[in-house]
């Protein structure tokens, strides 16, 4: 919807009315992205919303449009800081799950007061070994694209869509098969470098 300078008293009853049921979609869309039913946030869906509210911050209006305005944006202003709260999680840990984010948080304090009581000289961080044919492609693509997501927020880097990252790897793993074999153990990694992604493979040695 275009802003305009002036909105009747009908218009903007009917815009509230519309920003209170955009909220309530935009919420499920959100949960559905967070469980991992969708595979992309409903940016363009908050994108709308956030037009008809910039209608209602536009000017002043008469009281009785005032309180119900004031409702719906403080309203609005709610779900927006639990969204941006519940995406900075679940890009920083794969999860929003309160109970989940705890015990990530409490073994990295473990294992940081271990190092620290061993006297032991910092060690880089590990990363996680990805092996082809070893775990279901799905699983390995979903853990695969978080690291992925984690390691490209630390750099600065401007990949942000999960949903690309996931189809490089689906790809990248048709690929190594096809090479390979489906019955070769292949070892999966990455590196970011100038912002762009880029992937590693090698046969891993029989255990």
């Amino acid at each position: 919807m275009a802003l305009r300078k002036n909105y009747t008293f009908k218009e903007i009853e009917e815009i509230i009315k519309k920003i209170d049921i955009h909220i309530d979609e935009l919420h499920h869309d959100y949960q559905q992205f967070f469980t991992r039913v969708e595979r992309i946030p409903p940016d363009s869906k908050r994108k709308e919303l956030e037009k008809l509210v910039a209608i209602l911050r536009k000017k002043e209006y008469p009281p009785k449009l005032q309180f119900k305005i004031s409702r719906v944006l403080n309203r609005f202003n709610t779900y927006k800081t639990l969204w941006d709260k519940r995406l900075e999680m679940f890009y920083e840990y794969g999860t929003i799950s309160p109970i989940r984010i705890k015990e990530i948080r409490e073994k990295g304090v473990q294992e940081r007061n271990n190092k620290q009581t061993k006297k032991e000289k910092p060690k880089p961080e590990e990363k996680k070994e990805f092996v082809l044919n070893k775990v279901p492609d799905n699983r390995l693509v979903k853990d695969l694209s978080i690291e992925i997501m984690k390691e490209a927020n630390k750099k600065g880097s401007s990949i942000s869509d999960i949903t690309v990252i996931e189809r490089a790897i689906e790809s990248k793993v048709k690929a190594l098969k096809e090479k390979f074999g489906k019955d070769k153990k292949i070892l999966l990694d990455f590196e970011i470098k100038d912002g762009k992604l880029k992937f590693k493979a090698k046969i891993k040695k029989s255990e």
